[in-house]
């Protein structure tokens, strides 16, 4: 088998499942679509898994799609490293989320409806990782605002949930805007969509060309990808199941844009660069200061991945893309345990307000290992694989500056750890107001009861496993180890796979050294070393998780009212920046008020126009359109009256002619059967007479 012959397959099952599953979603019972749809998953898996063990070079195959005036489109195929990762990424975090899905979903009236939009989604995604020609990257791109739109609004009963995907829906078609200008104008300039092509005639093109077709097609990333000032969809979109919220959130529709970047690479140029510098360095910073004053969990984890969201796109505007590339990888991991977990909190609870939560770390100990080694990560402690891509995030950074004729360069690595610190202070204040308990006491204590509450669990853990029997598990009076296997859900086994994944092991042997990882001997990577800059990222990661903490606890802390009224600058994170306020009153007054100033005269013309217009339109309609349909309904009349004579004389005249007919036949034949040998003689002499004859005059 070709390889690219299995990812097409596997595109096939996912558009099959897609279909066949919202066919029978009212038909099958809960477990046969989450199997179906499960095994589709798996099966693409595997496939993938396939390709990277047979991949050896890149393999690029196409077939003609169809033809418009001198122009020739092809479906076409890249199978590069690029293509590998995120076929990988995406497909081990859809059979993920769709393993959790089968028991959250568990009970919905439109749990078939839901698995169908997850395998049309990640139809979408895959369509779009493996596109070498812009126009079929276009349509699949498309799709995933579409499948996108779907899960966001999946809960169409609520006002908010429509409103969200609503949202969504046209902020992204603003961006696409740009995406297809810049299509067009390379298309005028290269007469040709496919990437391949592309990337050998832009070497020959004039760079300030290059340049606006790169912003083009940046302005279609900005909406995708979540990025200033196109982000504001994003918070809204947590209005979707918490599991699609991890699969548009994780490794799927929000890195699709910055995907394309890395794919578009050669349109980079150096103006472009300083670009997404700014834009990203915008979009990190407001994303993370919009999370520290949220109180959604969830929204939370929205403007969170903004923020990272604009540390990759940082890293892709200094020239360092296979950073990007590894933050995109790490994150997608740690970001989607984050949400699966909060899934669990939030059935748990019933409601997503952080400031009625808390006080369970000790009667769900998993829950808080499984979200504090998440959250770890992307706050970027040491031991964690988002220590490891962030650091080198960070090393990208200073080599940019380094190379900067301005001293003013060096802002770009100090707001870089401004944000890292941010994002450990938000991370800690979660935590706390998710699980630990609203009393009193000191650090100390705190701490102690941390370690004290973890070593219990892990204790009662191993001497589950060791036990020699269930016996000897119930002599310790703890659930038999039959037991507690049979009490693992699907829930559980996808957040453990998501949480062992954080862990440095995974992208680097040596924990404290990024540069170390398998990783960049398939995306490499020119980096100078700079020893000192783990330790000082782990550091200030450090003290800012020691402030959150400090901060939270003395702000929500046991008989310590809420803040009411909220200050100006709490208002300001919370609603982010006022941003959506301010679009729609641009939007108003686009809408609403006339290009210049009206005037009472102005308004008694309008009106006047309006009078005049409504007049004309009224005797169009008596006049012109009554009279015409007046006819029309006449005329069809007329005919259905012929028609039905017609039927009756025609039609029904020859069905009663060989009624008729066959009648008068059975009438004279019937005698033959009377039972009457001699005649049954007579006819068979009779039958071989004409055939003789007709024998005869044929020789």
């Amino acid at each position: 088998m070709v390889t690219y012959h299995a990812i097409l397959y596997s595109l096939l099952f996912y558009l099959a499942g897609a279909c066949v599953l919202y066919l029978v979603r009212n038909k099958w019972d809960e477990s046969l679509i989450g199997l179906v749809s499960s095994f589709i998953s798996i099966i693409g898996l595997l496939f993938t898994l396939d390709v990277i063990s047979r991949y050896k070079d890149p393999i690029y195959a196409s077939w003609n799609w169809f033809q418009l005036g001198k122009f020739t489109f092809y479906i076409e195929l890249i199978i590069n490293p690029l293509t590998i990762l995120l076929l990988f990424l995406v497909q081990c975090i859809g059979t993920l989320v769709q393993l959790y899905s089968i028991r959250y979903m568990s009970g919905d009236k439109s749990f078939g409806r839901y698995f169908a939009y997850l395998n049309l989604f990640l139809f979408a995604m895959i369509g779009i990782v493996i596109s070498g020609n812009l126009f079929q990257l276009f349509f699949f791109w498309e799709l995933v605002s579409v499948s996108s739109y779907l899960l966001i609004g999946f809960w169409y009963e609520r006002k908010k949930a429509t409103n969200a995907s609503l949202k969504a829906f046209l902020v992204n078609r603003i961006g696409d805007i740009g995406f297809l200008f810049g299509l067009f104008l390379l298309l005028h300039t290269t007469k040709t969509t496919s990437l391949q092509t592309i990337e050998m005639l832009v070497q020959q093109m004039d760079s300030s060309r290059v340049t606006w077709i790169g912003l083009l097609f940046l302005i279609g990333i900005l909406g995708k990808s979540a990025q200033f000032p196109l982000q504001v969809w994003l918070p809204d979109a947590m209005e979707g199941p918490t599991p699609a919220s991890a699969l548009i959130h994780a490794a799927t529709m929000v890195v699709a844009g910055l995907f394309v970047l890395a794919r578009l690479d050669f349109l980079v140029t150096p103006l472009n660069q300083y670009v997404f510098i700014g834009i990203g360095l915008a979009t990190a910073l407001l994303g993370a200061l919009s999370a520290t004053a949220q109180f959604d969990i969830k929204k939370v984890l929205a403007y969170s991945t903004i923020s990272q969201l604009g540390l990759m796109l940082i890293g892709i505007g200094v020239g360092a893309t296979s950073a990007s590339l590894l933050h995109l990888t790490t994150h997608a991991f740690f970001k989607a345990g984050l949400f699966l977990t909060a899934g669990n909190i939030i059935h748990l609870f019933h409601h997503q307000d952080m400031r009625k939560m808390g006080g369970i770390i000790h009667s769900h100990p998993y829950l808080f290992f499984a979200f504090g080694v998440c959250s770890a990560s992307l706050a970027g402690f040491p031991l964690l694989s988002g220590f490891i891509s962030k650091d080198i995030l960070l090393l990208a950074t200073v080599q940019w500056a380094e190379k900067q004729a301005t001293p003013f360069a060096w802002l770009l690595p100090m707001l870089f750890l401004v944000i890292s610190a941010i994002t450990a202070f938000y991370v800690t204040r979660q935590v706390y107001l998710i699980f630990l308990n609203r009393k009193d006491s000191s650090l100390r204590s705190d701490l102690s009861y941390l370690f004290t509450t973890a070593y219990q669990q892990i204790k009662e853990r191993i001497d589950i496993l060791v036990a020699a029997n269930d016996e000897e598990a119930e002599t310790l009076n703890k659930p038999k180890l039959s037991t507690r296997i049979q009490q693992v859900t699907l829930k559980e086994i996808a957040i453990t796979l998501l949480v062992i994944s954080s862990f440095f092991f995974f992208f680097s042997i040596n924990p404290l050294d990024g540069e170390a990882s398998w990783f960049f001997q398939i995306f490499p990577l020119s980096m100078s070393h700079f020893t000192p800059l783990p330790y000082i990222a782990a550091s200030l990661t450090s003290l800012s998780t020691l402030w959150g903490y400090e901060w939270t606890k003395s702000r929500y802390g046991q008989n310590r009212p809420y803040p009411e009224p909220p200050t100006f600058w709490q208002q300001l994170r919370l609603r982010h920046f006022f941003l959506d306020f301010i679009y729609y009153r641009i939007v108003s007054f686009l809408i609403i008020h006339l290009p210049s100033q009206s005037t009472q005269e102005d308004t008694i013309q309008v009106a006047q126009s309006v009078t005049g217009l409504s007049f004309v339109s009224k005797w169009t309609d008596e006049k012109g359109i009554e009279y015409f349909i007046k006819k029309v309904v006449a005329g069809f009349l007329s005919l259905s009256h012929y028609l039905s004579k017609l039927e009756y004389y025609f039609v029904d005249g020859s069905v009663r002619g060989m009624y008729k007919g066959i009648g008068w036949i059975g009438k004279r034949t019937k005698q033959i059967q009377g039972g009457a040998v001699q005649l049954y003689i007579g006819a068979m002499f009779l039958f071989m007479l004409v055939l003789i004859l007709i024998l005869f005059i044929s020789f």
